[in-house]
């Protein structure tokens, strides 16, 4: 195999992971947005079931309200982790490009930072887990100064 041979099937390994990492992204921000919805579903049908004012209620609730705050810092970590391995490998693409004299993916790239349906981390996709954490947050003090018992 030649120099370029062998560039050319680096080339190839490499835009087949970023196109993987586009699918795990996508699958991923599925995942988490479905267990934002049960955990915000919980704690206000937690709220709504409560008829007694047993304190046990108010820490599940609380805890609730807590563990879903801890899962979008996961998730915000996890696009994180995502949007470095999709930029090391977008300035891997480019590189190669580069010497292969070619440049069928490295105007988008540079450009736009995008690549098969926008694979750059966006502050739209950061916006989501910020909102539910802030819906998390918001959720626990509604709860804290209307529905806890001032016992």
């Amino acid at each position: 195999m030649t120099h370029n041979e062998v560039l050319v099937e680096q080339y190839k390994l490499l835009i087949s992971a970023f196109q993987t990492d586009e699918g795990t992204r996508e699958s991923s921000n599925q995942f988490w947005v479905t267990l934002n919805s049960i955990g915000l579903s919980a704690v206000t049908y937690m709220q709504d079931i409560k008829h007694s004012t047993h304190p046990a209620e108010s820490y599940l609730i609380f805890g609730l309200i807590a563990l879903g705050v801890f899962l979008n810092l996961l998730w915000l970590s996890s696009l994180v982790a995502i949007k470095e391995k999709i930029e090391t490998k977008r300035k891997v693409i480019v590189g190669l490009e580069k010497q292969l004299n070619s440049q069928v993916f490295s105007q988008l790239l540079i450009k736009d930072k995008v690549f098969f349906h926008g694979t750059s981390l966006t502050q739209r996709e950061m916006f989501t887990p910020s909102m539910f954490i802030l819906g998390f947050v918001l959720l626990g003090f509604l709860f804290y100064y209307f529905w806890v018992p001032l016992s």
